[in-house]
């Protein structure tokens, strides 16, 4: 793992994780220049590229270029997202970790609400918030989370955006970071949030759109049976660390089972059609 532009600038307060292989050079981008864009400027983006070709790394160098805050950091084998994001975290400097996607984008005041709220209210470990969802072609509707979780509302589907959330550093840490394992590949955000949950930690949602989350036709696709199967092994566990109620447990964790019989382009379908009708709930599914 290879570091470029180290920096002897004051210690961020917030670090950004962003992990990317192989990106589209336009989003990757725009979600880099809405993190530069932030009202709070007390910042650094740690950029990792996941081993990508060298066309899809001169997109990433590129990215780094825009600002002096950006550090890339370079992985010389391809490990899976957890992988990657465990080795940022290892390279960030900030007391807050805030995760960014490559095809995403941050609401200008993002960092400034979030940084606040965790110093207003030390009895959180995370904090993330409501988005808005768009494609190429525009915004299709509003995701929403509940602002304040309990273990009940992990049964339908996280109830955490994952890009829009900033951990506290040391929490993440306590709770052992991302889970590398197979079992988890696909669910590691979702596996994440159990586990701190079960840990006794606890997790907050602004009631702001601070992020826009890109989910179009082709984020169905990467749905996959082998994908389903993760998330109900990891359901299946968390829910028993949580200690959900028994017939409750095994109804949700079969849920992801039952959606391989769905076509995803009717799951986006309806999706579009739910979020139009303003009757959505934000989730994953």
């Amino acid at each position: 793992m290879s570091t470029t532009k180290p920096t002897d600038a004051p210690m961020p307060l917030v670090s950004v994780l962003l992990c990317t292989k192989n990106p589209n050079p336009a989003r990757l981008h725009e979600a880099v220049l809405s993190v530069c864009r932030q009202q709070y400027q007390h910042w650094e983006l740690i950029l990792y590229d996941d081993a990508s070709s060298p066309i899809g790394q001169a997109a990433i160098r590129s990215a780094a270029s825009l600002d002096t805050r950006i550090r890339l950091v370079r992985g010389s084998v391809s490990r899976g997202l957890a992988h990657a994001l465990n080795c940022a975290v290892q390279s960030a400097r900030g007391a807050y970790l805030a995760r960014m996607d490559d095809d995403d984008r941050c609401a200008p005041e993002r960092f400034l609400h979030q940084a606040a709220f965790l110093l207003a209210h030390p009895e959180c470990d995370w904090v993330g918030s409501f988005a808005k969802r768009f494609d190429d072609r525009g915004g299709w509707g509003d995701f929403t989370v509940p602002i304040a979780p309990t273990a009940h509302d992990f049964l339908h589907n996280s109830p955490f955006i994952h890009p829009s959330v900033m951990f506290r550093a040391e929490s993440l840490a306590r709770a052992g970071g991302y889970n590398e394992s197979e079992t988890c590949r696909f669910c590691e955000d979702y596996e994440l949030f159990l586990r701190m949950t079960a840990m006794g930690m606890r997790g907050a949602n602004l009631p702001l759109p601070l992020l826009f989350y890109r989910e179009d036709r082709a984020s169905y696709q990467k749905r996959t049976i082998k994908r389903r199967f993760s998330e109900a092994a990891v359901r299946f566990r968390g829910f028993s660390a949580l200690r959900l109620p028994f017939m409750k447990k095994l109804l949700y964790t079969a849920k992801p089972l039952a959606l391989c019989f769905v076509p995803r382009s009717v799951q986006y379908a309806v999706k579009r059609r739910l979020a139009r009708s303003n009757y959505t709930k934000g989730d994953h599914s």
